[in-house]
């Protein structure tokens, strides 16, 4: 039986660049060697040079301190300002003085970076050891190229070609929250934490790729900044950069050159679907892991032109070192300033055993971990056990290897180095042309778990980046194959979210919330921050009746406080500002984010009667309370019965509701309502008239019943009364402690 849905009416960034310890001494070394067989092959080559920076141990402790200074939404930015000041004027001058010993030399460098202790140029036999003797040179290491990970033939169990498809022509038989990825963004817990009101909003993932097709569906609106660094090393490389330029940050600086014989931004552009890719408007809402992150895509790749570097093929996409570092610099210089969550390389190098702190790259990585920023690699596809391609096998990197199901997949690469494992066969995302294709590969792996950083970071704005990667593996499900003497955590991001800590506030949904154009009738809500430190909470504003999110409110709560505000307030000062009289709904249902500890309250103020009354009922979006009892059935006249539920799923659904007598427990009937919940949204029903409908009649006054919300409908019920004589509402159901 079906009921009708009423009308709800009536850095440090410290260790961060000891330069000389992350490169080999200059000398006779094995980097040195590997320079004089490019010169021997060549003639000349393209080398990455380490400067000696001056670092006290007076400066850095005064760094540890402003950087040590924070508030409940993270790291002052100020003082990470600061700091990255301090030390971009240290590396300066370091390259001050290495451009003069060098140029007396007649050497001329190519390129330095802000944040970098490094210079880049190139010599020959004789100008090599001439770098080498110059006294403020730490170090210096090839300038090599590094391919993406993303590729099926290196997947031993899997044999499939990347199919195209039409936007929005996915299985029919995928659920719409898991239809994108093929159930991988399920596997790992995403939808639950979406469920919990985490989707990576308010923060950003950078991608460093191959490019991006920017005019794809699931990157609309979403690219807040792109760069573009594509080195021409040797005579034949091509930039793939606007106007053949080797770098770039204008817009479209990252899809000037999609397509091609290479296909272009295709690798990029699936990496970056799963990890935040978010299409509305096919036929099927197509979502990557951190759907409402944004992105920071800067292409890195040059197409490279020589049997030699392409092994074997005529022409291939690489990415040089240089071009990598380059965008690392850029990334410290941006990330506070959008928010950058999490860097995503999926690619990589040679595979190596243990760690490789003496990488290069280490230092941009550790620099971004002091500003809050993870950096996730790929573990690599070439069936290697006990290692890891670079620069996935750097300690402060959260490393990825592929797990099919729930088992570790031996053709990627699997040491006790590799951090995290995720989905990564057979997984489809965006693909040139605004279409959709499916690929393997840990470059597949390594997005879901840039996604989850974005979500954790969104969760816990305060987090420093070793909580969320703590927090990640210790949410993690343990996996291991009978080969392996370690175990590896599988991504859950659900699980992760338990660990990180999030506020008292977080993820909590406040439905039945009354809009402005009740006049008689006025919606307040009060917040409270228990912790010391002041705190931002974010409300975001969804539609009743369409389920779309119409606004985002925000507001500072200072520590020990509390606020009080009319939804008419939230509907003006939201982004965009809501126009209540225009809205399909009259009610709301609210998702309360916030990072410190306290509650949230509803109340309802009726002006005409000058009544006020207590609508709380906070609940989790993971709650299971969808049982509830003594609904007034309609004897009781004056004491109408309603039940607001709310639906915690990412999809529509349509609620069973089994009604019991509340004196015996016996069941009486079942009902169903005649349409279905948009997500995120409630559904006022008028339960008074329950038993008739159900074809029994009260037999007394206090006649009551208990409703059950069934399996497997996501999300919670409320019990309201409406004392028509009072004219007054009620929420008898009880208050949820948060």
């Amino acid at each position: 039986m079906r009921i009708r849905i009423l009308s709800f009416c009536c850095i440090v960034l410290a260790a961060v660049l000891h330069g000389p310890a992350v490169m080999a001494a200059v000398g006779e070394t094995p980097a040195i060697a590997e320079i004089r067989a490019a010169l021997a092959r060549e003639g000349d080559a393209s080398v990455i040079v380490a400067l000696k920076v001056s670092e006290t141990p007076a400066s850095l402790r005064a760094r540890e301190r402003a950087l040590a200074i924070t508030g409940s939404n993270g790291p002052d930015p100020r003082a990470q300002l600061d700091a990255l000041e301090a030390r971009r004027e240290r590396i300066a001058a370091a390259r001050v003085a290495v451009t003069a010993e060098l140029d007396a030399r007649g050497i001329e460098i190519d390129r330095g970076f802000d944040h970098l202790p490094y210079v880049v140029l190139r010599v020959d036999a004789a100008t090599l050891d001439d770098v080498m003797d110059a006294p403020d040179v730490a170090g210096i290491t090839l300038n090599k190229p590094l391919k993406a990970l993303q590729s099926l033939s290196e997947l031993a169990h899997v044999r499939l070609e990347a199919v195209a498809l039409p936007a929005g022509a996915e299985a029919a038989s995928n659920a719409p929250e898991q239809a994108l990825l093929s159930g991988s963004v399920g596997a790992v817990g995403a939808d639950r934490a979406w469920n919990r009101g985490f989707t990576g909003r308010n923060t950003a993932v950078a991608v460093l790729d191959d490019g991006i097709d920017r005019n794809h569906d699931m990157f609309l609106g979403k690219i807040t900044a792109e760069a573009c660094f594509s080195d021409r090393v040797k005579s034949g490389d091509q930039s793939l950069c606007p106007n053949g330029s080797t770098t770039s940050t204008s817009s479209g600086a990252a899809s000037s050159n999609c397509g091609g014989a290479l296909n272009v931004c295709s690798h990029g552009s699936h990496v970056a679907g799963i990890a935040v890719g978010n299409d509305t408007l096919g036929t099927t809402t197509l979502r990557g892991v951190a759907y409402e992150a944004n992105l920071v895509p800067i292409q890195v790749f040059s197409i490279l032109n020589t049997t030699a570097d392409c092994d074997g093929q005529s022409s291939c996409l690489r990415a040089y070192t240089s071009a990598v570092l380059s965008a690392l610099n850029h990334v410290i210089s941006i990330a506070t300033a959008q928010k950058i969550a999490a860097v995503n390389m999926s690619l990589g190098g040679e595979a190596v055993s243990g760690a490789c702190d003496n990488d290069i790259r280490k230092p941009a990585v550790d620099s971004l971990r002091s500003l809050g920023v993870l950096t996730v690699a790929a573990s690599g596809n070439a069936n290697q056990l006990g290692k890891v391609d670079t620069p996935g096998c750097i300690s402060t990197i959260v490393s990825v290897a592929t797990v099919v199901g729930t088992t570790p997949d031996s053709a990627a690469n699997q040491a006790a180095e590799v951090d995290m494992l995720a989905p990564g066969a057979s997984i489809r995302s965006a693909e040139l042309g605004n279409g959709y294709s499916v690929k393997s590969g840990t470059s597949a792996s390594t997005p879901h778990v840039a996604g989850a950083v974005a979500i954790l970071k969104s969760a816990k704005p305060a987090a420093t980046a070793a909580e969320i990667e703590t927090a990640l593996k210790t949410g993690g499900i343990a996996s291991s194959l009978p080969t392996w003497s370690w175990t590896t955590p599988r991504l859950d991001i659900n699980g992760a979210l338990d660990r990180i800590g999030a506020g008292g506030i977080s993820g909590v949904v406040v439905p039945g919330v009354f809009s402005s154009r009740n006049q008689s009738a006025l919606s307040f809500m009060r917040f409270l921050n228990n912790d010391q430190s002041a705190g931002t909470v974010t409300v975001s504003i969804y539609d009743d009746v369409n389920g779309q999110r119409v606004g985002v409110w925000t507001k500072s709560i200072l520590g020990l406080s509390s606020l009080q505000t009319t939804v008419q307030t939230i509907e003006q000062e939201a982004v965009p500002p809501i126009t209540a009289a225009t809205s399909s709904s009259p009610f709301y249902s609210l998702f309360v984010d916030a990072p410190f500890n306290g509650y949230v309250q509803h109340v309802l103020w009726n002006q005409p009667r000058q009544t006020l009354s207590n609508l709380t009922y906070c609940a989790v979006a993971a709650d299971t309370n969808r049982y509830i009892g003594n609904v007034h059935t309609s004897l009781i006249r004056d004491y109408k019965s309603f039940l607001v539920i709310h639906n915690t799923a990412a999809t529509d659904a349509t609620p069973q509701l089994t009604v019991r007598d509340s004196r015996t427990g016996a069941e009486i009937g079942s009902l169903a309502l005649s349409a279905p919940i948009k997500p995120h949204t409630s559904a006022l029903v008028s339960a008074a008239n329950f038993l008739e409908i159900l074809g029994r009649t009260p037999d007394s006054t206090q006649f009551h019943v208990n409703i059950l919300l069934n399996e497997p409908f996501e999300g919670f019920i409320q019990h309201i009364v409406n004392n028509e004589a009072a004219d007054l509402v009620t929420s008898m159901s009880a208050r949820c402690g948060i």
